[in-house]
């Protein structure tokens, strides 16, 4: 009977780590895009800046991608990563896998580069009227987490983004273009909704337990 109790006891506790360490991910993952998002709102005028955000794309491989932020503006077009991470982060631009260890633990995760340039792709795709070195990938840490490794120049901090994405300021897209991408996209994209999260996250599950 105790022996039971105690199976019971483990089965529960394991369940309830897991579970809450789902949402102690999707909690990183939301407040990691709303600091992206507050910080692109507040210091890049919205007349020049046009934000999308959680946009969810068919591909052309039956599957989607979703990218967190697209920034369209006459400078270009930035296809922004976001990851909020604390501790030391590891990596470089070749590496498959980077490092993080915190004071809790080490794990890998996808190259955030790597990851990125599928967005990237996905859209240049999408908008074959603009020029590829026009749409430009940023992937940005809105967490503390502190770099120990030398980092590609488009690998920043949320607190760097606005003056890195300000650098880019001679003119590239037409209004013509600004208007077509945007509507594109736009009419593109999945709806937001949780029953779209539910079928990339299971569609990203598929392909990768291939």
């Amino acid at each position: 009977m105790l022996d039971t109790f105690l199976g019971f006891g483990v089965i529960f506790g394991a369940g309830f780590w897991v579970g809450r360490y789902k949402d102690i991910a999707k909690y990183e993952i939301h407040i990691g895009e709303q600091i992206v998002n507050q910080t692109i709102k507040a210091h890049l005028p919205s007349n020049q800046y046009h934000l999308l955000q959680n946009v969810t794309l068919p591909t052309a491989d039956t599957m989607t991608t979703q990218i967190d932020h697209v920034l369209v503006c006459s400078y270009g077009i930035f296809v922004i990563e976001t990851k909020h991470y604390a501790g030391l982060v590891f990596g470089s631009i070749d590496n498959a896998q980077w490092l993080q260890i915190t004071k809790w633990d080490k794990r890998k995760f996808q190259n955030p580069l790597r990851q990125n340039y599928k967005h990237k792709k996905e859209l240049e795709l999408l908008l074959p009227e603009i020029d590829q070195k026009h749409i430009c990938s940023v992937v940005v840490f809105s967490g503390d987490a502190e770099f120990r490794t030398k980092m590609p120049e488009n690998v920043i901090h949320a607190r760097q983004m606005a003056l890195y994405i300000r650098k880019f300021n001679k003119e590239r897209l037409s209004k013509d273009d600004m208007v077509t991408a945007l509507g594109r996209i736009q009419l593109m994209r999945m709806e937001e909704s949780k029953e779209t999260d539910q079928a990339h996250v299971k569609g990203l599950k598929a392909r990768f337990n291939q």
